[in-house]
């Protein structure tokens, strides 16, 4: 019985070798501030024990599901990979997602977030002026922090128009709102009017009626437009101010 003991008080002293503990945690892509915080988040996770006996900071026990976990749940980070260099480091290489845009709620401005060229809106953000960065401006009353705001397929379509109206019409867009029903947007532009689509616009048709109306129906009096609807496919409607 004694001996029984023995063993297994060699076999748990085993897992608490020094040399091979996780004592080094290397991370990359982040900056200093949020480094230090996710560290520390880590060192709690790996300051526990299974069955309170055995170390989770050690070399083979290292709980990897749950460091995942803890990185999934961080919607800033777009991608991560972890690896263990025997007999005492992890390092962990992190990928954070790009702005593309900020959105924010129409009735409560300072309610915005940052969005990724994907549409996923990944932390929060102050409420900008000017055009620097492309506006989202939602009328839907819906939080969005951590998943997409609109379908993948719909925020792709709004944008190619957002980065192919300078080619075909030579006009920038600085704010897409979106209205009420999700599905109808307004392409406000740096230049004072704006376009309206909805889910069913085929870009493609839409440019190509768009350019042919600013060249022909429209020419000098766009700087009198006020909107251009590009929702049917066979027509353009317009209205001037």
């Amino acid at each position: 019985m004694l001996g029984l003991v023995a063993a297994g008080g060699l076999v748990i002293a085993a897992f608490y070798i020094p040399s091979l503990r996780l004592s080094s945690i290397v991370i990359e892509g982040l900056s200093p501030a949020e480094t230090k915080i996710l560290r520390e988040e880590i060192e709690q996770i790996l300051s526990q024990k299974y069955f309170y006996v055995f170390p989770k900071d050690n070399f083979i026990l290292f709980p990897k599901e749950k460091v995942e976990i803890l990185l999934k749940a961080k919607p800033r980070l777009r991608e991560f990979l972890m690896e263990r260099e025997f007999p005492s480091t992890l390092k962990i290489f992190l990928k954070e997602r790009e702005t593309w845009a900020v959105w924010c709620q129409k009735d409560a401005k300072k309610s915005c977030l940052f969005l990724d060229a994907e549409g996923f809106a990944f932390g929060a953000a102050p409420a900008f002026s000017g055009t620097a960065v492309l506006k989202i401006i939602d009328e839907r009353n819906e939080e969005f922090i951590g998943k997409n705001i609109m379908s993948s397929a719909q925020f792709q379509k709004l944008a190619a128009l957002v980065e192919r109206l300078p080619r075909r019409a030579k006009e920038e867009v600085s704010a897409i709102e979106i209205k009420i029903s999700g599905n109808t947007f307004r392409l406000h532009l740096k230049s004072g009017w704006y376009i309206t689509t909805d889910e069913e616009t085929d870009v493609d048709r839409a440019l190509e009626n768009l350019a042919l109306a600013l060249n022909s129906e429209i020419k000098e009096s766009r700087a009198k437009l006020e909107y251009v609807d590009l929702r049917f496919p066979d027509k353009v409607f317009y209205r001037y101010k």
